[in-house]
């Protein structure tokens, strides 16, 4: 584990101050495309597909909300930042001989 941390200590900041920004303001922007990713994904597919086949202005919501989805970037990063932050947290964690107490305390 000593040799692991040394790595990680090692590491620079993962972010720049900019990169935050960017990032916060592209997720802003983002939100209508973030919600209606989740609203079609509490439909059943099946329901979709019917509702894509039978009424054009659903069909177009989808079409849009298909371009804006493709080859979508932004959220992988995310995705990839979320576990590295998991990571450096367990690491740091583990130098505290109360480690078990602080997730017990921080779950409840």
């Amino acid at each position: 584990m000593e040799e692991n941390l040394a790595i990680i200590d090692q590491q620079g900041a993962q972010i720049t101050i900019d990169g935050a920004r960017a990032i916060e303001k592209r997720l802003r922007a983002d939100s209508t495309t973030r919600r209606n990713v989740i609203a079609i994904l509490t439909r059943l597919f099946s329901d979709v597909r019917e509702r894509v086949k039978k009424d054009r202005v659903f069909g177009k919501a989808v079409t849009a909300l298909y371009l804006c989805t493709a080859g979508e970037t932004c959220y992988t990063v995310l995705a990839n930042f979320v576990a590295q932050a998991n990571a450096w947290a367990m690491a740091a964690l583990t130098e505290r001989g109360d480690m078990s107490e602080l997730l017990a305390e921080a779950d409840a």
